[in-house]
This record gives C-alpha cells, sequence and structure tokens, in this order.
C-alpha cells in the first residue's frame, strides 16, 4: 500500500514539474523582441562633418504601424512618414527612394533595401536605440 502512495505521489510530483517547465518555456517564446523602437546606423564623417545612414522609428497607433524614416547622405533630410505591414517580426515600408524589407532581431532592424537608383538590394543592420 506505502509503495503505491509513493508512486502515486512521484507521479503527481513530476506531472507538475513537467507542467511548469512546459510553461516556462512557453514563457521564453511569448516574450520575443518587441518591434516598435528606434533604430539607427547614423555615423558622421570625422573630415567632412557628412552624415550617411538610417533613422527608423517603428510605432504601433493601435490599428497600424507606422514608420517615420530618415536617409541621410550627407545632410539630414526631413524625416517621412508612411505605413508600414508588419508581420510577426517582419515589416515592409515604401519610401519615395525606394522599398524597405526588414526582420527585427534582437541586434537591430536587418533591412533589405531596393533604391530606385543604382543601389538594389543592398542589405543593412540599423542597430536598435530604444525599444517601445
Amino acid at each position: 500500500m506505502r509503495s503505491s502512495k509513493n508512486k502515486l505521489f512521484l507521479t503527481i510530483f513530476l506531472s507538475i514539474l513537467f507542467l511548469f517547465s512546459v510553461m516556462s518555456f512557453a514563457a521564453q517564446k511569448k516574450t520575443s523582441t518587441s518591434i516598435e523602437g528606434v533604430y539607427s546606423n547614423f555615423v558622421s564623417s570625422s573630415e567632412t562633418g557628412d552624415i550617411e545612414g538610417f533613422r527608423i522609428i517603428i510605432i504601433n497607433s493601435g490599428d497600424a504601424y507606422f514608420v517615420v524614416a530618415q536617409y541621410a547622405e550627407g545632410g539630414l533630410p526631413e524625416p517621412v512618414l508612411v505605413k508600414a505591414t508588419v508581420k510577426d517580426r517582419l515589416i515592409k515600408f515604401k519610401l519615395p527612394d525606394g522599398n524597405f524589407e526588414g526582420e527585427i532581431t534582437n541586434k537591430g532592424l536587418n533591412l533589405t533595401v531596393s533604391f530606385s537608383n543604382a543601389h538594389k538590394n543592398k542589405p543593412i543592420l540599423v542597430k536598435r536605440l530604444l525599444g517601445l
């Protein structure tokens, strides 16, 4: 009789331990990096002071995602606000100069840019500065 109670106790204990392990793993999977944030890879030339790179801010309005973007090639242009398509950690948006597709990772925004000029399908990492 005592042996069957020990087996029952051990079975219940192991079942509860397994359940907590599964719940812990599931919780870790759900807490992925938010796509909202401020991303930038601006650099300034030490010789000329020119600024080059991207600054991208991704905002969720509740119903849709928007991107505030700047692309600098020497000076800072006015930012552009556009609607973005977001699915999981993937984002797509279009600026006047080209199409942008990217994936949010822990390191930042990996963009593939198709410009209307000669820079076709240029992969770029835009580092995450601030998560929202």
